[in-house]
């Protein structure tokens, strides 16, 4: 370095001797400890300009509180500067020298490299902004530039620590970002509309809202990158990608990403993947600690994939319809895969439709108007509740339906559910609840109970397997526990004012709906030992036939029967009932409608005939969640998190291991996954 300044003053001098000596006296003088300057005195001189030799960077150079670089070639800081630096030029090397930036402005860019610009190196220094962290950047790259490398830098209390700007699709591509510590930024890096990008060895500590996200960007790798943020804003996460395609997180690892937010649908995460994001890989990361400082109503989740629901103009619009059945149709149910649909029918049918084309696949005759259905969790079997007052379960191989076993004369038309692990089902038949074993050929009773006189309608299993819920003609919401024996009461709630027609459990097994004769869509909370009622909304219709729990538990499903025959979505934010629209479509007296595994639908089915498959959400779909380790996700202090959440399907999440996690694996678990040609994961490709 002591050589390079002997050069470049060496050579300002001999320009100055020259300039005395040699060009008249009216000659326009430049100034030799410019750049431009000495570039000029170098081309008098007849000497070929060395690019390798670095040109110092003087705050003297500034104007208006800007260095502008307009010419390519080696510039290093002398000094620390209190100035803003652009870039506009290609071939820059900006070697800082061991120097910094510092300014108090949280607006300013520190160091902004304009668009179309190419093969820019910025190394080896630290960039403040002591009024931040606001809307400023400590480095902005703009659009269309491509193949910048970035080193060895510091960047402390902006709004986004770098951020790669594309807007509007004009591509950031092949910048390499390497061993650059972000501290204190709203964000640490945000690539937007960015591709090609790649950032080594960068660690993030103590930033307010993010640490790397990614914004409708493509084939990205973050590679042995770490995040530990701070409390923050409402949405806290290490590592997040939204619509994008072919994004690889490896060998990264997220600590204490933290909120202090208070509201319920606030979130803190390890890793989000959303929107539209298409084949990206989260593999050989860890996850550890991501946390609701503030209550229990939100939600920390270690890896998810997270569901959206479609805006107003396309929630619930109609992409199918089917009336194969020639005949009143009674109940529905999805596949786990959510590639079939099931119902049954007054003709006696079950009848198995394909997704695809919502084409019937296969059909049985059961022999009497089939009022439930139920599919397994693993997709093998369907249980079905008649008329003839039978309990029947078929097999279904993706091609052909088989009877397996019956059970006659209980008294009732069953309705029936299976438990999450697929080993019971709960059937309710005139005044019992009753539990069968199903071991894959026979039915077996376990256990039963008769609570009242009142007739129970709907049963439910919560998602942990331990409680059955019903609603029976008495207008009472029951909850049962089972404890693989026994069937007993925990408690009861008739705030419904008439006939409760169907419950549902939300996925967290905090919450149940129902729907009633009342026209009522009512929430209830369940804490294990006592039901609350906490919010009720009338807007579905008439008789409400039918209520579904989005796969996230953010959204509700109801349909109608009677004057109002259409399907409705409610939010609910932990405490209140939102109603947010009503299908076009009108049903003639919608007998069910239910909400697919994976949250991309709503089916229904009514006294016309017809099967309708509706939009509900849409979501990251064929990424790969692999050999990743995820623990201790908490909200206000006690472990509620979720570790590893799947999607609206097509996903795989194999070969994890989860730990201290309120659930470990949540909705869409197992989520297909062929798109690398692997096979299709369970939950025992995973750890707990």
């Amino acid at each position: 370095m002591k050589q390079h300044r002997l050069a470049v003053t060496v050579l300002h001098r001999i320009a100055a001797a020259f300039l005395l000596t040699v060009l008249p006296t009216n000659a326009t003088r430049v100034n030799p400890q410019s750049n431009e300057g000495a570039r000029e005195i170098s081309n008098n001189l007849g000497l070929v300009f060395d690019e390798t030799i670095p040109f110092p960077l003087f705050d003297t150079d500034a104007i208006g509180g800007v260095i502008t670089i307009n010419t390519p070639g080696r510039y290093y800081f002398p000094e620390n500067i209190t100035y803003r630096v652009v870039i506009d030029s290609d071939n820059v090397c900006l070697d800082m020298n061991c120097r910094s930036i510092t300014r108090s402005n949280a607006s300013e860019n520190l160091i902004t490299v304009n668009s179309n610009k190419e093969k820019i190196i910025i190394k080896n220094g630290a960039l403040y902004n002591t009024a931040g962290p606001g809307t400023g950047c400590g480095v902005l790259v703009n659009s269309e530039s491509s193949s910048l490398y970035l080193e060895n830098l510091k960047i402390t209390d902006c709004g986004n620590g770098i951020r790669l700007d594309g807007s509007y699709g004009n591509e950031i591509e092949k910048c390499s970002i390497s061993s650059v510590d972000f501290v204190g930024n709203t964000t640490a890096a945000v690539l937007q509309y960015a591709d090609k990008n790649r950032f080594y060895n960068c660690h993030a500590v103590e930033n307010v809202q993010s640490g790397y996200e990614l914004i409708n960007s493509q084939l990205n790798i973050l590679k042995n990158c770490s995040v530990a943020t701070t409390n923050g804003n409402s949405c806290v996460s290490g590592f997040t990608s939204h619509s994008g395609h072919g994004n690889l997180f490896t060998e990264c690892v997220v600590k204490n990403t933290k909120t202090d937010a208070w509201e319920f649908c606030n979130k803190s995460y390890g890793f989000l993947l959303t929107g539209t994001e298409e084949k990206t890989k989260i593999i050989d990361c860890i996850v550890n600690e991501t946390d609701m400082t503030s209550t229990v109503s939100a939600v920390s989740y270690g890896i998810h994939l997270d569901p959206i629901l479609y805006d107003y103009d396309q929630l619930l619009n109609l992409i199918g319809s089917n009336t194969d059945a020639g005949a009143q149709l009674l109940s529905v149910a999805w596949s786990p895969d959510e590639k079939f649909i099931v119902t049954g029918d007054t003709n006696g049918h079950i009848r198995i439709y394909s997704l695809d084309y919502i084409s019937t696949i296969s059909y049985y005759d059961v022999g009497a108007h089939v009022w439930q259905v139920g599919w397994s969790p693993n997709g093998k079997y369907i249980a079905t509740g008649d008329l003839n007052e039978s309990l029947q379960v078929f097999s279904f191989d993706g091609a052909a339906i088989t009877q397996k076993d019956t059970v006659p004369s209980l008294g009732g038309t069953p309705r029936v559910a299976w438990s999450p692990d697929g080993k019971y089902i709960a059937s309710a038949a005139s005044t019992t609840i009753y539990v069968f074993n199903f071991d894959g050929s026979n039915i077996t009773q376990v256990d039963s109970i008769s609570p009242s006189t009142d007739i129970p309608s709907t049963t439910a299993w919560s998602p942990d397997g331990k409680y059955i819920a019903t609603g029976d003609s008495g207008n009472y919401l029951r909850v049962f526990s089972f404890d693989g024996s026994n069937i007993t009461e925990i408690d009861n709630d008739n705030t419904a004012t008439n006939d409760i027609r169907r419950v549902a459990w939300s996925p967290n097994g905090k919450y149940i709906v129902s729907g009633d004769n009342d026209d009522y869509v009512r929430v209830f909370s369940f804490d294990g030992t006592s039901i609350s009622y906490l919010d009720g909304d009338n807007s579905a219709g008439d008789v409400v036939n039918a209520v579904s729990w989005s796969p996230n538990g953010k959204y509700i499903s109801a349909s109608g029967y009677g004057s109002f025959n259409w399907i409705s979505v409610f939010s609910f934010n932990g405490s209140m009932l939102t109603h947010i629209k009503n299908s076009a479509t009108v049903l003639v007296n919608s007998q069910q409608s239910l909400w697919s595994p994976a949250g991309k639908y709503i089916a229904a089915v009514d006294n016309n005939q017809y099967l309708y498959v509706f939009k509900a959400m849409y979501g990251p779909e064929n990424c790969l969640i692999k050999n990743n380790i995820v623990c201790d996700t908490y909200a206000y202090g006690q472990f509620v998190g979720t570790g590893i959440t799947g999607c609206v399907g097509n996903n795989g999440i194999i070969c994890n291991g989860c730990s201290n996690n309120e659930v470990n694996y949540s909705y869409g678990i197992p989520n297909k996954y062929n798109v690398y040609n692997l096979t299709t994961p369970n939950l025992s490709d995973n750890l707990e």
